[in-house]
């Protein structure tokens, strides 16, 4: 432990001192705190032979700054499979570069168009009685915890006044923009549909349970390290009854996973669209030294009952189909509409009896 303090306090002092040091001591402080923490806390370390890592920071040490010696990362994510790994700096955002490559052949065209839009989060009515929520990616990385819940609050609003203004029959939560980020405040947001439950689970190395992730009175809580992730002050009792229908498309990933993830076990739920991108890993932000910030991987994340599956298959497969200029005739959405239709009728047959 004293070795860990140690360590981190240089680091810490390095960082303050960072000016007045040389392109070379910059970038082999810096790589030294990167390896560090891989060696430590990867999930994947013991898969690792990390005598291969050697080069690479010397590889490093020949770029003319510290900016450009950050490329070297994508070398080092690659070589150690790190697939879900990510370095963010005034410099760029770096990643392993083996990830899926997806060509323009497998979307759909409305979707790229819409895609090009960078869509925001959106809650809309469909024909009158379905409500439709855009939950895109949400990385929130440079805000403090007050802004975040701020935002979060700010999502749960528009939410609730479409709940209040609206008799809705069945809820559309689109995933297909999803490809990662903070999935705090994104759970926090639907927490009308969530309820006051256990979320999720993630699993450390050996497949043991590291934490749990609860939703509580608009509360979402971390045992792992007790801090509240992101909150929202409800306004009304969440409703667990009206149906649910997330959609899935392949680059829905990370948080975007999660979420369906999270609706396991409330009553009403489908997921349609296609297969994830297959991220269901969790990443701690860490910070580097010289303001750089690493999404480290460190658990499997798991549904509430600690069972992991490496992505979503969805209940319902539609493959390469949009339409977000009139969403009702998205055949995603068709099929959702079919759904709540099919739960009405069971309710209404149901009360009969």
């Amino acid at each position: 432990m004293k070795k860990v303090l140690l360590f981190l306090l240089l680091s810490l002092t390095l960082q303050g001192t960072a000016q007045v040091l040389s392109t070379k001591d910059s970038i082999s402080i810096f790589y030294d705190s990167l390896i560090y923490q891989l060696q430590t806390r990867y999930l994947y370390r013991g898969d690792v032979d990390w005598e291969t890592i050697d080069p690479l920071k010397k590889s490093a040490l020949e770029a003319e700054n510290f900016g450009k010696s950050l490329a070297m990362c994508t070398t080092l994510f690659d070589t150690i499979n790190g697939s879900h790994l990510n370095i963010f700096s005034d410099h760029g955002w770096f990643r392993w570069s083996k990830g899926k490559q997806y060509t323009q052949e497998q979307f759909h065209t409305e979707f790229l168009l819409k895609y090009e839009e960078q869509p925001g989060f959106e809650v809309k009515v469909i024909d009158g009685k379905y409500g439709y929520i855009l939950m895109p990616s949400m990385l929130m990385l440079d805000i403090s915890q007050d802004s975040i819940n701020l935002e979060t609050q700010q999502m749960y609003n528009q939410i609730m006044k479409t709940v209040n203004s609206h008799k809705i029959e069945g809820w559309v939560i689109d995933l297909r923009f999803n490809g990662g980020g903070n999935v705090f405040p994104m759970l926090a947001a639907l927490y009308h549909f969530l309820g006051d439950d256990t979320l999720y689970t993630s699993l450390g190395i050996n497949h043991t349970i590291r934490s749990i992730v609860t939703l509580r009175g608009g509360i979402i809580h971390d045992t792992e390290d007790g801090i509240d992730r992101a909150r929202i002050i409800p306004i009304a009792q969440p409703d667990l009854k009206t149906p649910v229908a997330l959609i899935t498309g392949i680059v829905t990933g990370s948080s975007g996973e999660l979420i369906p993830v999270s609706f396991r076990g409330r009553q009403n739920i489908t997921v349609i669209g296609e297969a994830t991108a297959g991220l269901l890993t969790g990443n701690s932000l860490t910070e580097l030294p010289f303001d750089v910030k690493l999404t480290l991987t460190t658990s499997f994340l798991t549904d509430r009952k600690a069972s992991h599956e490496p992505l979503i298959t969805p209940d319902v497969i539609i493959e390469k189909q949009a339409n977000f200029k009139d969403l009702s005739k998205d055949p995603n959405i068709i099929e959702a509409i079919k759904f709540f239709e099919t739960i009405i009728e069971i309710e209404k047959e149901s009360n009969k009896q």
